[in-house]
């Protein structure tokens, strides 16, 4: 199944990456999957501290940066744990963003994303509109829930 691979580096040079699963790639819908891997990019970006290093989608992989973030609190062991199903099945999946920002994103007293948060919001609308479950190429999934985790989970 076609999908796209964020890579995230931290504020020591670590690493960390987000696989989203999309549907497929043809002629006809490329321009609009290379449109909708460059906002993907950008709402990653509005919600996390690290800097973006890589992309990658079936069949191509671009260096975006070499270059380690400025930010000390750029740390690829702070994670947003997005979890989320397919809309036709119910079943779940989950994901890991590496380097979150939980600056202006958080609910209060706790660990979870304000999902209406400007940059959530945001993220949440493309990701919706974007990703599919692993196991289909085709149905649409919907966010559950984004929570703010440490190193081990």
């Amino acid at each position: 199944m076609a999908h796209t691979i964020w890579t995230l580096r931290d504020f020591s040079g670590e690493t960390s990456a987000v696989r989203v699963y999309n549907g497929d790639i043809t002629a006809i819908s490329i321009p609009g999957f290379l449109t909708a891997v460059g906002i993907g990019r950008a709402e990653i970006e509005g919600i996390t501290r690290g800097v973006m290093a890589q992309e990658q989608w079936v069949g191509d992989l671009t260096t975006l940066s070499a270059l380690s973030p400025t930010d000390e609190l750029a740390q690829r062991e702070l994670k947003w744990l997005v979890r989320y199903h397919d809309t036709v099945t119910q079943e779940k999946a989950k994901l890991e963003i590496p380097s979150a920002d939980p600056v202006g994103n958080m609910l209060p007293n706790s660990d979870f994303a304000n999902l209406e948060s400007t940059n959530m919001a945001s993220f949440v609308a493309w990701f919706e509109g974007f990703a599919r479950h692993p196991e289909s190429n085709v149905n649409a999934v919907v966010i559950d829930s984004i929570q703010l985790v440490g190193r081990n989970i």
